[in-house]
């Protein structure tokens, strides 16, 4: 028996070790030469990027053999020629430059791509960003779970790709894809080699392949805001340019290439699978039947249709970027948004817009997109703003207006002093306005000059904010637009009044260059319907002018008051009379007890005038301690009213205005005796540097007795160097 057993436990172990040795066999290899080619594909690495070659032994471990070489063409194309091995597998890396396919330059900085590879299956052994991303991934399945190397690869290669909605491509090993070779694979290693390098420098782009490595070594996928991050990278990519770019760069390497439709390896919406969306191929059109929607200040409902084949939403897809919101440079205006819904409802896009709710409505873009995102369509909507209420102006808009009133108060200054000088109502034989004060001004005067030029430098300033108004689509509020006219309006006047033949500007940057020469009956035309417009919209009450809204909207009164003074010049009584008269009825201004007074800082008799806050006033200044430099006071108008009413045969209205002013100011009463006359002394006594009593002289033909000037005096000489650098400009008769 004992026999038996020994001979049993014998047989047993030599069982035991046949089957060791089997299985000891099972895992010897026999050494064999494999051929070491292929291609690194980043971009292609360039001419000699670093290859090296490390031998894993059965368990996937490097066993120390490592053979080197370097990329020896600007394909990235390498060959380590024949290396013997006892395994078929290898862990390739390459360290180099590639081109960028997205900016298409060479990078300024080298990164470093991995591939695991079975050289018995795989006659070319590509490296890529694909195989980069499953090499860890490999390796731990490999080392850990020691499945079959081919099943662990299919399992991975499907992980990997199915990350980025490519799955249908894991039939063919990633290590077999070429950026070069025009297919499908081609185009799928092209996004998704671009999609890691969007916006990325290439130390970034390091830092990120080592974060994804880590990711997906562990369950073979990403984490949910990194897919997230990854779709949206690739839908903002412009796969156009990346195609040229990959062309563009082979054509340099004398090699033809051609590129798939990158549109098809996206996952425009988000289902996991890219290239499924009916417009991915970008085949579709996307169009909308009007680009500008201009909406009434009432608002209403407007439908736009839209001509797609696919489905259409107003949310934005993911991965596609917000709006550039663009604020203004210059904050002039304050506008309020446009109140409104939108919604789609087959073909048609609806708007449903509110009353304006301000002067100015702030436009907006409305944008249609396709469901993936790859196609859209931009509606620019605006809005009329409500008529019935004023601009507001911006902080810089403030300053705008201010620098106006500011080049205004130093012209209205120059006009008063002209005025006060050349009726002679202030001795200025010592001043530098002789000249003018003696009537021996030539038309080579610097003084005239000087007036002229600050006039319209002025108007100059009003032009330019008109032309800020031009280009920001402001002319479709009429009442800013009117009120700025008038201001310029005040300036023309002016100029009017003593030159009668001036230019009219229409380019605010060549103030003389640009214009036209009219009289004054064809230069104020140009006006009266925008100071009618002031008339109906402005509020009556006393004018506020130390705010840039104060000198913007002065009042009912300021536009009336011109008007008149229009009308007058042209000696148009009945018409200047019905203006005139409009101010003394709405009972808001009244008389102070002299002319210093009239001018001071609670004066009630400011119908039109500017702060001197701001303005230095010269030595040569006919008004002194003034508050305000006037373009129209209450005792004008009452006067002006008095004079209209004479021309008129109104005897006793004319009476009753004049005195008005008389018994304010403690003057003798005017009679209807020589009444005109009575009336200019009353004019220059209580108006002398106002600003208008040449031009009462004028309009009653005393100006040539009463200063004993010539006729042709009564128009001062256009400047001569003004009439040398603009020879259209014709000279005011007798001035040579």
């Amino acid at each position: 028996m004992k026999h038996k057993l020994l001979n049993y436990f014998c047989l047993l172990f030599l069982l035991a070790f046949v089957t060791g040795c089997e299985e000891d066999n099972k895992d010897d290899f026999t050494p064999k030469l494999y051929k070491v080619t292929g291609k690194v594909e980043k971009g292609p690495f360039i001419n000699g990027s670093k290859i090296t070659a490390q031998a894993l032994d059965k368990d996937y471990n490097l066993t120390g053999e490592v053979y080197q070489g370097i990329i020896v063409d600007d394909d990235g194309s390498f060959n380590l020629g024949e290396i013997k091995l006892n395994s078929s597998y290898v862990l390739l890396t390459a360290d180099g430059y590639y081109f960028n396919e997205v900016d298409g330059e060479l990078s300024t900085g080298q990164i470093s791509l991995q591939s695991i590879v079975n050289l018995a299956d795989n006659k070319q052994a590509n490296i890529n960003i694909l195989t980069h991303l499953k090499t860890q991934r490999m390796m731990q399945l490999l080392r850990n779970n020691k499945p079959d190397f081919n099943e662990a690869d299919a399992k991975v290669q499907k992980e990997v790709l199915k990350s980025f909605g490519l799955e249908r491509y894991a039939e063919k090993d990633v290590c077999n894809f070429s950026i070069a070779s025009g297919t499908d694979e081609a185009g799928a290693l092209i996004v998704v080699s671009s999609t890691l390098l969007r916006d990325r420098t290439d130390a970034e782009l390091t830092e990120y392949l080592a974060k994804l490595s880590a990711e997906f070594k562990a369950e073979g996928t990403f984490m949910d805001n990194t897919k997230k991050q990854l779709r949206e990278d690739a839908m903002m990519l412009d796969v156009n340019d990346i195609s040229d770019n990959i062309i563009s760069r082979y054509k340099k390497l004398n090699m033809d290439v051609t590129v798939p439709n990158l549109n098809y390896f996206i996952d425009w919406d988000g289902d996991g699978i890219a290239g499924n969306e009916p417009d991915a191929g970008g085949d579709m059109t996307l169009t909308l039947d009007k680009k500008e929607l201009s909406i009434p200040a009432e608002g209403g409902t407007f439908r736009i249709k839209i001509d797609c084949k696919v489905p259409v939403t107003l949310e934005r897809p993911a991965g596609i970027p917000d709006e550039p919101v663009f604020e203004e440079s210059l904050k002039v205006f304050k506008y309020t948004d446009i109140n409104y819904t939108k919604t789609i409802e087959g073909n048609e896009l609806i708007i449903v817009a509110r009353p304006a709710d301000g002067a100015l409505i702030k436009g907006e873009y409305i944008t249609v997109y396709t469901t993936s995102g790859k196609l859209s369509a931009e509606l620019r909507i605006t809005q009329n703003g409500d008529p019935s209420k004023q601009i507001e102006f911006g902080e810089d808009g403030q300053a705008v207006v201010a620098g106006i009133a500011s080049q205004m108060m130093i012209s209205m200054q120059d006009f008063s002093n002209l005025d006060g000088y050349y009726t002679q109502s202030f001795d200025g034989r010592n001043a530098p306005y002789h000249a003018i004060y003696e009537h021996t001004l030539t038309p080579r005067d610097n003084e005239i000059l000087n007036i002229w030029r600050k006039a319209y430098n002025a108007i100059s300033r009003i032009r330019m904010l008109d032309y800020i108004l031009e280009k920001g689509g402001v002319v479709e509020a009429p009442s800013f637009m009117a009120y700025i006219h008038q201001l310029a309006a005040v300036q023309y006047f002016q100029l009017a009044f003593w030159w009668e033949n001036v230019p009219y500007v229409i380019n605010y940057d060549d103030p003389l260059g640009g214009s036209q020469q009219l009289g004054s009956e064809n230069l104020f035309a140009n006006f009266i319907d925008d100071l009618n417009y002031c008339v109906e919209h402005s509020k009556l009450e006393p004018g506020g002018f130390d705010t840039p809204e104060g000198v913007l909207y002065p009042s009912k009164g300021a536009s009336l008051a011109l008007l008149a003074k229009m009308y007058l010049h042209q000696k148009s009584y009945a018409q200047a009379y019905n203006y005139l008269k409009r101010i003394i009825d709405s009972g808001v201004y009244a008389l102070e007890s002299s002319s210093e007074t009239s001018l001071g800082l609670n004066s009630r008799e400011i119908v039109w005038g500017l702060r001197t806050d701001s303005l230095q006033q010269s030595s040569e200044s006919v008004l002194k301690g003034n508050a305000y430099v006037p373009f129209v006071t209450y005792t004008e108008v009452l006067l002006s009213a008095a004079e209209c009413a004479y021309h008129l045969g109104n005897r006793a209205e004319a009476m009753a205005y004049s005195n008005r002013v008389t018994q304010a100011r403690n003057l003798s009463l005017i009679s209807e005796v020589n009444f005109i006359e009575s009336l200019r002394s009353v004019w220059q006594s209580e108006l002398k540097g106002f600003g208008s009593y040449f031009s009462f002289l004028r309009r009653n033909n005393l100006a040539v007795e009463q200063l004993k000037i010539k006729d042709y005096q009564q128009l001062l000489p256009i400047p001569l160097q003004e009439i040398e650098a603009n020879q259209n400009l014709i000279q005011n008769p007798g001035w040579k």
